[in-house]
């Protein structure tokens, strides 16, 4: 199985000096899949999470295993 992962930096709204990194690990897609479809992922992201705002995105290889 192909994993991308969509890398996120989010700022809290109320103080952008507090950010974060989030990852979303996407299965079955490819880095150009990835970049089409980010916009539907991170609007879910926000949508759970309103205190926050995006501030940079990417996608990536991710960096090893991870637990999922």
């Amino acid at each position: 199985m192909t994993w991308v992962d969509l890398v996120l930096t989010v700022c809290l709204a109320s103080d952008t000096s507090v950010c974060r990194t989030e990852h979303i690990l996407l299965a079955n897609r490819t880095q150009k899949a990835c970049m089409t479809h980010a916009q539907v992922h991170i609007a879910e992201w926000i949508g759970n999470h309103p205190e926050y705002k995006v501030v940079k995105w990417e996608c990536a290889n991710p960096d090893g295993p991870r637990r999922i």
